[in-house]
């Protein structure tokens, strides 16, 4: 039996992408997706889509690195420390990591891909793997798309090839040896514009399948518990994207290098790990506001933290995390401050509906 909140197509219609792609002088009709439903015309199944994403983003990466999340002591004298656990480090990691937990906790699933049942998680994510796949295959050949939320994704991949082209992909000689200013200048000034990028890009898309999921009865077939927490969900995705405040090294945004993901996974507030999402069953769950409020904390709290600002400024010599200690002394606020405090500072009067974030992407 299928859990509630899931819905099956009867039929499906197979779509040769690549045949369209090459297609010259091809339009996409606006109804394309609707007919061929993001499912079907997504053939990449669910547990594989993580690594897609993995693939896609850091093709167009300023910097790609591996970085060791684990140490054993070997006993052996040749060889007594091993770094083990390495992951990789790039720009528009996020996705990953956001992917990963959604096959993790079964919310997007093989079995499901399978028999041809979908849920919200489902239809959001074929939809948004659909836009990053068509968006590669379009750019490769040189193509525009005539819908946004595919031509954002395929600005992003031209911006990171052209950077790429002009200056090369970061090296791990270059990270461990300090930067010349104008080196590092230019870095920073193309990881600010990528994210913005990124953002525009990747939110446009989830907010167009987002609405979809809304207008065609996925986000209607989840119980209201979970409807909380998706409507959670994309308000975070928003709020994080354009930031009430700005930090000059990063801009308005939370850069996409791994902050959420670890965000995510551990701590109090990490999103669930089942599906469906469980009830909040404490005051230290909170689904809204609350949750947006603590990612704005772990955010500062990265920068602050001598242990994990290296690796989320690529070690590199600049003031992120001095103009984040100068920013919150401005507001009267410190890490430890109550989540209440950095609620009410930063989050409910910037907080945006849900009607709203449609408006600034798709209208």
């Amino acid at each position: 039996m299928e859990e509630s909140g899931s819905v099956v197509f009867d039929s499906f219609v197979n779509v040769n992408l690549d045949t369209i792609a090459t297609t010259i002088n091809y339009v996409e009709p606006t109804d394309f997706r609707l007919t061929a439903t993001s499912l079907s015309a997504t053939t990449i199944i669910p547990s594989d889509r993580d690594d897609a994403m993995k693939q896609w983003y850091m093709e167009v990466s300023p910097y790609k690195m591996k970085v060791a999340t684990k140490v054993e002591y070997t006993g052996v004298w040749y060889r007594p420390i091993l770094f083990t656990n390495k992951k990789d480090m790039y720009h528009g990691m996020d996705v990953e990591l956001f992917t990963s937990w959604e096959i993790e906790s079964n919310r997007i699933s093989d079995t499901r891909y399978n028999i041809g049942t979908i849920n919200y998680w489902e239809w959001v994510n074929a939809g948004f793997t659909y836009d990053t796949q068509r968006a590669k295959t379009l750019a490769d050949n040189n193509q525009t798309s005539n819908q946004i939320n595919i031509q954002r994704l395929i600005d992003y991949r031209k911006t990171g090839k052209v950077y790429l082209k002009k200056y090369g992909r970061l090296s791990l000689g270059q990270l461990a040896n300090p930067f010349d200013n104008v080196t590092a200048a230019k870095f920073y000034s193309h990881v600010r514009t990528m994210s913005a990028s990124f953002w525009k890009s990747h939110n446009t898309s989830i907010v167009y399948w987002d609405d979809s999921a809304r207008r065609y009865g996925y986000y209607g077939s989840e119980d209201p518990v979970k409807q909380t927490f998706i409507d959670g969900v994309i308000i975070r995705v928003e709020f994080t994207s354009d930031l009430p405040f700005s930090i000059p090294t990063f801009g308005n945004n939370v850069p996409p290098v791994g902050l959420i993901g670890v965000f995510l996974n551990s701590g109090p507030f990490k999103y669930p790990t089942v599906y469906p999402a469980p009830a909040p069953s404490s005051s230290t769950i909170d689904y809204g506001n609350g949750a947006t409020a603590e990612i704005i904390r772990a955010y500062m709290e990265f920068l602050l933290n001598e242990g994990t600002n290296p690796v989320f400024t690529w070690w590199i010599p600049g003031s992120a995390d001095d103009e984040a200690r100068a920013f919150l002394q401005s507001k009267g606020l410190t890490i430890d401050s109550p989540r209440e405090d950095w609620k009410l500072q930063f989050v409910d009067p910037a907080a945006k509906t849900i009607e709203a974030i449609k408006k600034k992407y798709l209208e």
